[in-house]
Order: structure tokens, then sequence, then C-alpha cells
């Protein structure tokens, strides 16, 4: 089935994670059902009472309002991008732009050479995959007190593929006299663009930006045949206007499940239909992607 498009503020689209997932397991048989909770219609949003066989008299929230809630409550105060690249703020003031990128990391460093000279930085590799870019203003010396500038982190994909997301963040160290924070309020946007010029090499087909959280979630795997099965503890790892992608311990079993953000109040009471549509291993967890199904 085709995924939703919410409308609203931002245009829809999945969220895109690497791998794709295999096809949904048969339905249970009848007494292994015998427990669990069967919907009499699966829809886009239902009352969270409903997955757990209560009775419910309150309304649920529209899909399009509760897409915004959520990405609302992921950027917690923030600047949310509007574009694929875009550079985009984080609450606690953390500049961000995450792109697709096809270099190399082993070329990742000579890509970024050409910032030392026009930023004036120094460059750190504490990792393969963890670059800094940093920039001393001020402090320092005997009676400078501690050091302070700005820096920009460089994250690099893990996985061993073609085409993987490159994350870059910016932010004040230490503590910056008024002009210094002033200047990297400036400054950081459009260092972070320069990076995403060096090595954002691919066409993002995305849509939707996606604003990295850790927000929980309550999933509720859902059959073929309607039934519901226990909540599953899982946590978000992005969200966007098209769907989210979250980590769980375990494999879900389910091509559908519900999610509920028990922490975002707006949508407090309801949850919404997902369709999984990407998953990799990392680790001992499993990374999800899913969009939301805002069309029934």
């Amino acid at each position: 089935a085709p995924g939703a498009r919410p409308g609203g503020r931002y245009p829809a689209n999945p969220i895109v994670t690497p791998a794709p997932m295999s096809a949904e397991t048969p339905p249970p048989m009848a007494e292994e059902c015998a427990e669990r909770v069967v919907l009499d219609a699966v829809r886009s949003v239902v009352p969270v009472a409903a997955l757990i066989g209560m009775a419910s008299s309150g309304t649920a929230i529209d899909p399009q309002s509760f897409a915004v809630a959520a990405l609302d409550a992921a950027a917690g105060g923030g600047l949310v991008p509007h574009i694929p690249g875009e550079v985009g703020r984080l609450k606690d003031g953390t500049w961000v732009c995450q792109f697709p990128s096809t270099v190399p990391a082993t070329v990742v460093p000579l890509k970024l050479a050409v910032l030392r000279e026009s930023w004036g930085v120094g460059i750190e590799q504490p990792d393969a995959a963890h670059l800094v870019l940093r920039r001393t203003t001020g402090g320092g010396g005997f009676f400078g007190g501690k050091k302070f500038g700005l820096e920009v982190t460089v994250l690099l994909p893990t996985a061993n593929k073609s085409v993987g997301e490159v994350s870059a963040l910016g932010r004040t160290f230490g503590t910056p006299d008024a002009k210094s924070a002033r200047e990297a309020q400036d400054h950081l946007p459009k260092m972070l663009a320069d990076v995403r010029a060096q090595l954002g090499n691919v066409q993002d087909r995305r849509r939707n930006p996606r604003v990295a959280c850790g927000l929980a979630l309550a999933l509720y795997p859902v059959h073929s045949d309607g039934s519901i099965d226990d909540a599953i503890p899982a946590r978000c790892r992005d969200v966007s206007l098209g769907g989210i992608g979250f980590s769980v311990a375990h494999a879900l079993t389910t091509k559908y499940v519900y999610a509920v953000f028990p922490n975002v109040a707006a949508t407090a009471g309801s949850a919404i239909l997902l369709r999984l549509v990407r998953v990799q291993t990392v680790g001992s967890e499993r990374q999800y992607g899913a969009q939301y199904r805002c069309d029934l």
C-alpha cells in the first residue's frame, strides 16, 4: 500500500534508512490471538485505550496534526529545516546539517582541508568516523582563562555502503564572550554549509528533512487480522512529517505497528499507524525506518 503524505506546514516524505525489510509474517493462528485485542477497523490514528482493550470516549487527533506535533516535540523549539540539506538548529542551540554522501571516509580529511584555510580551523580526527573542526577565538594563556571558540563535528556513516548520511553539528565551546557568541551564530551555519558543499555529492531524494531526537516510543504490532500485540519499548532516532526512524532491542514480526509518544502532550492518548519500510542491524539493536499511514 502506498505511504501516507501528511499535509500541513511541510511537504510529506517517508524516512529512508538502509536495507529493505522482508515480507510481513503470516497472520497468527486463532488460538495464538486468544488473548490479543482485535480492532474492528485499522485506522490511521486510534485511541491508545483501544489497543489495550479499553473503551475510550475521547476523540483521536487527526494524523496530520499528530505528525506535526511529533516533529515539534523532536525539534524542542529549535529551527526545523524546510528542505533536505538545509541547516537547522536543535533546542540546545546546536546547529545541524544532514546530507547523503559517497565520499570515502579516508578521503574526507582531504576534502575538508580547504576549510582549514578559509575558516582558520584546526582539524582533529578522534576516530575514522569522527572529525572535529575547531577554532579558538579567545581565552588561554596565564591570565586569559579557559579557551573558548567554535567547533564543527562531522559524523560519518559507519556502515559499509556506497551512499551514507553525514551529520555535521556546529556549536561553541568554553564560555565565549558576547562578541564571540554573536559571531559564532553567524559563522557556524556558513561553516556547516561549506562542509556540505565539500562532502554532499549526492542528490537528497527526501522531501522532508529529519530531526534527530531521542523521544521514547511504545510500539503496538498490528497483525493482518487486526489483532494487537502488547507494547514494545523503543526509542526514536529521528522524526519527519513523513514518518520516523527508531531503534528497538529485537526484530519486529509485523509490517505495521501503532506508535505512541508517551512524553508528547499534544498526542496524549493517541497512537499513529506506521508501515515499516527499512531495517538494519546495528550491534544488538534493530534500526527501522517507517512511514506514517495517514490515509486510513
